[in-house]
């Protein structure tokens, strides 16, 4: 891991929990203004389909992108890169006439969060610690959370949906101007700046590489598709009350949450690789519970359950990455893995969609069995695959 001086850390590890708080903001804030901004554009609900797949392919292309980004400017420019594209999309979600322009500039939005994310997530695990990995990921949850209650009370104060994309697009703005003013303490011994051997010539398309993207793509088609369509489940097809399948899907963020911020305080101490059998056993319980739902409460008892089992899937593998696949392309690589992600959002939403439409929604407990069966038989190949590839002299693929 290399290191900086310990101010100039807190500084700017300060500025990429914010930066973090701000790019969970829009998650929060496009639903709750859907309603309002598809009555006033005289939209169909399924419209925003659209726009969740612009910004999508946005993300992933933003994604792929951002390690070369990085490795031919530097980390500080990738971030500013994806800022001024943020503020682009977020102004032009504001000024916006009909759907093909919001599709179009939710493909601006999604590169920029495409190229911010794995740029930030690269930087803390190469260059902090597994503490600061969780806190990273609780403050994106954090700003998600705000945005709802950010989002209606605007709208209640006067201020147009419009009005609240553009302030959107400012806080962009105020995150650039900071990463300019801290610039240096970003690239000062940068992502690409290791100390690899030069001999290593495995590609970043290694069987590793390849195996690292399936993991992400079920990971996050896991999550997408516990938290789409839980609450659907227990409301609609088990007769759960309405306020109370909302509690329900609550304490899903809220485990999910939780857990993520008890990484940032003893991440330092646990066993990442342990971590990451822990989570599936414990998403494999809920799962379970939710598959055989042997009393009403347990229907509801399983998200919990899941939202603790899932919230480390993702952060410990980015923080396991650069061990796994070295330093020198652990920038290139996260970029690839989150662009998996985007697309395991995509065809998981589609999926699960098309099961529930053709079986009813009880698919879902079983589908989220599987899935994790899955992942932990693609943990124990890549567990192997890693050790083969510790084992050989640098220069061998």
């Amino acid at each position: 891991m290399l290191s900086t001086p310990r101010s100039r850390i807190s500084g700017a590890l300060a500025v990429v929990f914010v930066s973090f708080v701000v790019l969970g903001l829009p998650d929060g804030v496009f639903g709750t203004l859907w309603p309002t901004q598809r009555s006033d554009m005289n939209l169909a609900v399924g419209d925003l389909s659209w726009i969740i797949v612009g910004y999508t392919i946005g993300y992933a292309g933003g994604s792929v992108a951002s390690g070369h980004i990085t490795a031919r400017w530097s980390t500080s420019a990738g971030m500013r890169v994806a800022l001024v594209a943020s503020f682009f999309g977020l102004i032009g979600f504001g000024l916006a006439p009909d759907l093909r322009s919001l599709v179009l500039v939710a493909i601006v939005v999604g590169g920029g969060a495409g190229l911010l994310d794995p740029i930030v997530n690269a930087w803390v695990a190469l260059r902090h610690s597994a503490r600061a990995m969780g806190f990273l990921h609780a403050f994106f949850g954090l700003g998600a959370a705000i945005g709802p209650p950010f989002a209606t009370s605007a709208l209640s104060g006067g201020i147009t949906w419009r009005g609240v994309f553009v302030i959107l697009g400012f806080t962009q703005l105020g995150i650039l101007a900071i990463v300019w003013a801290k610039r240096g303490d970003f690239d000062s011994g940068d992502l690409h700046e290791t100390h690899a051997d030069k001999t290593d010539t495995n590609h970043v398309e290694s069987r590793l590489l390849v195996l690292t993207l399936v993991w992400f793509f079920l990971v996050v088609g896991l999550e997408v598709s516990a938290s789409s369509w839980a609450f659907s489940l227990l409301f609609e097809d088990r007769g759960v009350a309405e306020g109370t399948a909302a509690l329900w899907m609550a304490s899903f963020w809220g485990t999910f949450t939780l857990v993520r911020v008890l990484l940032g305080i003893v991440g330092d101490h646990l066993p990442q690789e342990g971590a990451l059998w822990a989570s599936i056993g414990v998403t494999l319980v809920g799962a379970a519970l939710m598959w055989a739902n042997p009393s009403g409460l347990a229907a509801g008892v399983s998200l919990p359950i899941l939202g603790a089992g899932l919230s480390l899937l993702f952060p410990v593998m980015v923080l396991v990455t650069p061990r796994w696949l070295g330093p020198s392309r652990a920038a290139v690589a996260t970029g690839y893995q989150f662009g998996a992600a985007s697309v395991g959002v995509v065809v998981f939403s589609v999926l699960i969609g098309q099961f529930a439409e053709a079986s009813g929604l009880e698919v879902l407990g079983p589908v989220l069995f599987a899935v994790t069966v899955a992942a932990a038989v693609l943990l124990l190949v890549m567990r192997t695959e890693a050790e083969r590839s510790s084992s050989q002299p640098a220069g061998q693929a």
